[in-house]
Order: structure tokens, then sequence, then C-alpha cells
């Protein structure tokens, strides 16, 4: 069972009844971070993070070799931010998940460093390049979040042009939601996804 989470961080004030809340990494994360935005959007991810994976059980949370943070008997978690939304998935099995503000850039020049030559192909021929792009990209940044590697594998290696994509026997499978003008994917090797997202205010 998988639930996505998503709370809106524009009106949300950086409270320190509220960051100390946060782990400790996350603290340090945000007094790292010069905009008040993006202490805003780390903010928002780690009290999603504290309300509905950590509840009080700060001393149970870990950090892989690879960056990612981890409980090591579940329950299984990604969070990822962006715009003005920070988003939480929470699964009793592996989960990646990925928002992306949906604006304007260099489409297809940026295809050429990331993207499967299949995927670059699915954007040149594309009436919507923009839409094409974020699915991709999400699609891609949640594989990543999934296996925990992140961008230290060449993305330009794995074809996630399909619905579904195969490695190694397993098959992971996606899932986008829209919000404003911002796109969310979850991956899984489960196909259990929610059919909305739960919002929740701060």
């Amino acid at each position: 069972m998988i639930t996505l989470y998503i709370t809106d961080v524009s009106d949300l004030e950086l409270k320190s009844s509220l960051i100390n809340r946060l782990t400790s990494e996350r603290t340090e994360k945000l007094h790292r971070l010069k905009q008040i935005s993006d202490k805003k959007l780390c903010l928002g991810a780690g009290l999603l993070l504290d309300d509905y994976v950590i509840k009080g059980k700060k001393s149970l949370y870990n950090i892989s070799e690879n960056g990612k943070p981890y409980f090591e008997n579940g329950p299984y978690f990604s969070i990822s931010h962006s715009g003005n939304f920070a988003v939480l998935a929470v699964s009793d099995n592996e989960i990646g998940c990925d928002i992306e503000k949906q604006t304007d850039r260099n489409f297809f020049e940026l295809s050429k460093f990331v993207f499967h030559k299949n995927e670059t192909e699915l954007i040149t021929q594309s009436d919507n390049v923009k839409d094409s792009f974020f699915t991709l990209w999400t699609k891609k940044e949640a594989f990543l979040k999934y296996s925990g590697i992140g961008f230290r594998r060449k993305t330009t290696e794995i074809d996630l042009s399909q619905d579904t994509f195969d490695e190694n026997g397993i098959v992971y499978y996606f899932k986008h939601y829209n919000k404003d003008n911002c796109k969310i994917c979850l991956c899984s090797a489960k196909n259990d996804f929610p059919e909305n997202f739960v919002e929740v205010k701060y």
C-alpha cells in the first residue's frame, strides 16, 4: 500500500518549534540553505517525514552510503520538493518519488545528456514537448531514487520510454500526478499506486 502526501510550503513559517521536529541531518541541511524558499521546502519535507514516517522514532532513522534515508525494518519512503510543494511517498515496499516544477528550459539540449535515445525520440516527436520532458524526467528521478543510487548511474543507459521497465528480473511500474504546474511521479515494483495524493496543511 502506497500513500502520497503533499504540502504547499508557500505560507510555512520557519519557526523553531517546527524546525525542532526535524532530524539532525535535515536540520543541518536547512541551516546550510541560503534561500528562504529552499528552507521552506526542506522544512515542509521534514515535517511530512516526522508526521507520517518517523513518528518520534528518530533514533531508528539511518542514511545509506549513497545518501538515501531509510529505516532498518521499514516503512519505506521517498521525499522530493520543487516549486512550492514538498512530497512524501510512504510504502510497505521500496518506493521512489519525484516532483518537478514544469519550467521552460532547453528541452532538446538537456535530453542529450540525461535521456536514452528512445526517450529523446519520444520528446522530439511529442505534440507537447514540455509535458513529455517532465514526464520522463520525473520518471527517471523516481526510478533512481528507488534504486538509491541517484545520478551516480549513467542515465542515458536507462530506457524508460515504455510504460514499465524491466531490469534484473524486476518489473518497475510508474504513476504520474499533476499539482498546479508540477509533475509528480512514483516508482514501485508493485503496481498498487493510490488514485490521488493526500494534501497536508502546516
